[in-house]
């Protein structure tokens, strides 16, 4: 599946063959706008993560779907902007 790209990226003017300005600066806020996506997904799945072991710390189990961790341990399901619907995956495995 392929990475949607952030609304950041949608805004950028194309590179322009031969003018200096788009070939040097624009794919740098294109790198930037992608490493701020790369952080906030970093930091949904750190919430989930402390989420996950919050609420086996209390139940003793996890949960079967992450929607069980809404609104007690998480105000809301954060998102997966790379994934093609935007929800997070998640599996509990036996074993």
């Amino acid at each position: 599946a392929m990475a949607k790209k952030p609304d950041a990226f949608n805004q950028l003017e194309p590179v322009i063959p031969g003018d200096l300005y788009s070939q040097i600066v624009l794919p740098a806020f294109g790198q930037a706008a992608f490493k701020d996506l790369s952080n906030q997904t970093q930091d949904a799945l750190l919430l989930t993560s402390l989420a996950l072991r919050a609420y086996k710390a209390e139940t003793g189990k996890y949960p079967k779907t992450l929607k069980e961790l809404a609104p007690r341990y998480l105000t809301k399901l954060p998102i997966d902007p790379f994934a093609p619907d935007d929800s997070l995956r998640y599996r509990v495995d036996k074993g």
